[in-house]
């Protein structure tokens, strides 16, 4: 077998295809070039929800990759409300246990975008949504709400 690099016509003869293990294919079979295999095309992919992720280097949290740029941006505010003094801490992604567990035995757990410690000592959750938010998600927002008598409020 020769190597016939990036070429795109770059096509296996039936001999090597036979020395493949694939000699019963009828035509000419395309050889994947070498920097697509195991990758997919470097083709910009249409997110299920619309969201743009995107880094954000806080101040509270450090690098983090957040799944929107509205949530971003709520960190990004979050951290200004540290330096104001109106926060004394924020968290991102913290899970709360739903009280229930799944078909397959795992626990069922919700994790809210940001849970935040306010000046005066109270704290909220909050959970950033582009989109309407699913039935799935209510249902685990009324459950952590009736176990733990937490409100996650969506912005």
């Amino acid at each position: 077998m020769t190597n016939r690099g990036l070429n795109p016509d770059n096509r296996i003869s039936a001999e090597e295809a036979r020395e493949l293990g694939i000699g019963g294919i009828v035509g000419r079979i395309r050889r994947k070039p070498s920097h697509q295999v195991g990758s997919s095309p470097a083709k910009s992919k249409r997110r299920k929800w619309g969201n743009n992720p995107k880094w954000y280097a806080s101040k509270t949290v450090g690098l983090r990759w957040f799944r929107s740029t509205k949530e971003a941006e709520r960190a990004r505010e979050l951290d200004l409300l540290v330096d104001a003094g109106d926060v004394i801490a924020w968290w991102h992604e913290a899970p709360i246990y739903c009280g229930f567990d799944n078909e397959d035995g795992t626990p069922c757990r919700m994790m809210p975008d940001f849970k935040i410690k306010w000046a005066d000592g109270t704290e909220t959750w909050e959970d950033t949504k582009g989109a309407k938010p699913t039935e799935d998600w209510r249902i685990k927002r009324n459950a952590v709400r009736d176990l733990w008598g937490i409100d996650v409020q969506v912005i």
